[in-house]
C-alpha cells in the first residue's frame, strides 16, 4: 500500500518476479479540502471561570487533520478486512511520514503482525516503477 492522508492506493505482488500490479479497486480517495472548506473559519468562544472576560478556543485537531484520521482509519479498516478474507499474508506500507504514524496507531496487532515494512515517504502520485524501486530491497518483486 502506497498512501498519505488523502490518497491511497493498493497493489499486489503474486509471486516473486511479478512485480506489483494495481488492484482493479485499489485507489481510495479522501478530503483534500482545506480546514476554511471543512469548518469555521472563526475558533469558538468560551467564558473565563473566574470573571467575564472571554477568548478564543481551538480545537486540538483542525478539521483537515480530523478528516485525514477519519481517511486513514477507512484504509485500515480496508486492510483489516483483506486480511479476514486472507487476500494477502504480508504488507508492505509506504506512506508519508504523518500517515505512517497515524496508522500505527489505528491498526490492528492482528494487522499490524503481517506489515514486513514500512517505508516513510510520500508516494501516492508517484509512478509503479519507482514505487517498485523503493519496495524492491524489502520484497522480491
Amino acid at each position: 500500500m502506497v498512501a498519505d492522508g488523502a490518497r491511497a492506493r493498493l497493489f499486489a505482488n503474486e509471486h516473486p518476479g511479478a512485480g506489483l500490479q494495481p488492484l482493479a479497486d485499489g485507489v481510495l480517495e479522501g478530503s483534500r479540502a482545506l480546514d476554511s472548506e471543512l469548518g469555521t473559519d472563526e475558533p469558538g468562544r468560551s467564558f473565563e471561570s473566574v470573571g467575564g472576560h472571554r477568548h478564543a478556543t481551538e480545537p486540538r485537531n483542525s478539521p483537515h487533520e480530523a478528516a485525514e484520521v477519519a481517511f486513514l482509519k477507512t484504509v485500515a479498516e480496508r486492510l483489516e478486512a483483506g486480511l479476514a478474507a486472507h487476500a494477502f499474508d504480508r504488507a508492505v506500507v509506504v506512506a508519508a511520514p504523518k500517515a505512517l504514524g497515524t496508522l500505527r496507531e489505528v491498526v490492528s496487532p492482528a494487522l499490524a503482525a503481517v506489515i514486513a515494512d514500512t517505508v516513510p515517504k510520500d508516494l501516492t502520485r508517484a509512478p509503479l516503477d519507482q514505487i517498485e524501486r523503493e519496495i524492491g530491497a524489502i520484497i522480491d518483486l
